[in-house]
């Protein structure tokens, strides 16, 4: 016996679930479970539902003549019996233009619900503001926000622009945020979506819509509708604009029936849908924060302080670390201007010697003699009366008296000592007298500084600069001597004595006469002094 062989069930039909036929209730046909104008708040019909007819849904209007006994029987038994109150479906739109086909297409949508007993309200985008971070208190925003709180699910109509939703539509959504506070405008909500298109169709704008009601945290359901060429698929104005019979609309009446189905299982366990494991875990973690012990809740307090002060003394470090900066910067402008005085003083004073019959040589020779490591001597200045005069003596270095002293006694009652100019040494200071040692040519130089001085200035009662005739009358073999004349005027002055002659005895010359003294002597009265 020969078995025909076919093709098989290429649609896989045998392993469908089998399924209960139901059967359409003849009792409901024409019925309708819509809120009727006695009930309805007017403020809410005037103002979310333009959707209504002039006569309130006549019996010739062909969404009254729709065969929905399934739902129409759930509603009433799960719905309205119980006393739970009527589905709040929200229904938004896509385009503001004054013949709006997807604003037509909503009307027609919410005219379906509103017979299946639903209270339907049609939020107007007329006037929301674009998307910021500004404008949350907008009336707008806040009415949108609030019917989205409000509803139990949703019907998203967008026309589809530039091959996806407009950005009328999408504005909306944005406004509609995920969290307010512990409140979720949107979780566990159902919705359905469609759209129109101005060409050939198109299913561009209802997977977009898909996605972003999945980010909302909604439950869309499997059925949509996409309407091709909606331009053709509307009556005239002076008709009505409804939406012509096609399989393009029956598809329409899909997507309602179902989306109330699925709002009336799924709304009793609406508060079982917002429960997640994340959020509670969230929750634990902040209520564990809450009932911490004192000692939890003062170690966090210390380890806030602990951070705030780390931040304040870092700020403070930061802040020194500036203020050093900028005051090396000034110090060092100060020390570059007044290294530019000194460079300019000593100018000038080396323009002064020249004029005076001394070169250059000869003071970068005096200067550089100061850095030979056997000098032990020096000379400094010192204020007697207020005016300046010379001394030197021995033991003296750079114009200081060192740590040690043979009379510290003496020292004590001292005046002040302060640095001074040293004046070069002349040039027709004699090549024979360079061979003696270093006292004696510290004394020397002495001597010769001030014979120098005489030549730079009258020999006046106000000047301390000795006699010119002084450096004249000294000879080679005088070094370690001075005119007793030049000895007494330079004691005498310092003394702020006029008895000369008293000076010269003490220095051991006779009166009248012109004598040398030995320089050691000089030094040693003057240190008296």
């Amino acid at each position: 016996m020969t078995v025909a062989i076919t093709n098989g069930d290429l649609n896989n039909t045998a392993a469908e679930r089998s399924r209960r036929e139901i059967v359409a209730d003849p009792a409901y046909h024409g019925r309708s479970f819509a809120i009727p104008i006695s009930r309805d708040d007017p403020l809410v019909r005037e103002k979310y539902r333009p959707f209504l007819l002039d006569d309130e849904t006549p019996q010739t209007d062909w969404v009254a003549q729709l065969e929905l006994s399934t739902a129409l029987k759930m509603v009433e038994s799960q719905v309205l019996d119980t006393g739970d109150g009527r589905l709040r479906i929200l229904v938004l739109h896509g385009s503001m233009r004054k013949r709006s086909y997807s604003r037509l297409l909503a009307y027609e949508a919410s005219r379906i619900l509103f017979r299946l007993g639903c209270d339907v309200r049609m939020y107007d985008p007329s006037g929301l503001p674009v998307k910021d971070d500004i404008q949350h208190w907008h009336p707008k925003v806040q009415e949108l926000r609030e019917l989205s709180k409000w509803s139990d699910g949703h019907v998203w109509i967008s026309p589809e622009q530039h091959g996806n939703l407009t950005a009328v539509f999408k504005n909306q959504i944005d406004w509609i945020p995920l969290s307010t506070g512990s409140v979720r405008p949107t979780q566990g909500r159902t919705l359905a979506i469609a759209q129109v298109c101005g060409g050939s169709q198109s299913f561009n704008t209802v997977n977009s819509l898909r996605i972003l009601g999945r980010w909302m945290r909604m439950f869309t359901i499997p059925n949509q509708s996409s309407i091709p060429k909606a331009y053709t698929q509307f009556s005239d104005e002076d008709v009505g604009s409804r939406l012509m019979p096609s399989g393009n609309r029956d598809r329409l009446v899909d997507c309602m029936e179902e989306l109330v189905k699925y709002t009336i299982v799924m709304r009793p366990h609406f508060d079982l849908f917002g429960d997640r494991f994340s959020e509670r875990e969230e929750k634990r973690a902040k209520e564990e924060k809450a009932n911490d012990s004192p000692s939890s809740v003062r170690i966090r307090e210390n380890q806030r302080r602990s951070r705030t002060r780390r931040r304040e003394l870092l700020q403070e470090l930061q802040t020194r670390v500036q203020e050093f900066e900028r005051r090396g910067v000034a110090a060092t402008q100060e020390m570059q201007r007044a290294a530019r005085r000194v460079a300019q003083e000593n100018t000038r004073l080396r323009s002064l010697l020249a004029r005076h019959g001394v070169s250059s040589d000869e003071v970068d020779a005096y200067l550089t003699s100061f850095d030979a490591a056997d000098i032990v001597n020096g000379f400094r200045y010192a204020d007697h009366h207020g005016d300046g005069f010379v001394r030197g003596g021995e033991g003296m270095v750079d114009g200081q008296r060192p740590l040690t002293q043979d009379r510290e006694d003496d020292s004590a009652a001292r005046q002040p000592v302060s640095m001074g100019l040293i004046s070069p040494v002349p040039r027709a200071f004699n090549d024979d007298r360079e061979a003696q040692d270093s006292r004696g040519t510290l004394h020397r130089a002495h001597d010769l500084q001030i014979a120098e001085k005489a030549d730079l200035c009258p020999n006046t009662s106000d000047c301390f600069c000795p006699p010119t005739t002084a450096a004249s009358d000294s000879t080679p073999s005088a070094g370690l001597e001075i005119s007793c004349e030049t000895a007494a005027t330079i004691i005498a002055e310092m003394r702020g004595d006029r008895d000369r002659d008293a000076v010269r005895a003490s220095l051991g010359c006779s009166a009248g006469e012109l004598c040398n003294v030995r320089s050691a002597t000089v030094f040693q009265i003057m240190d008296e002094t």
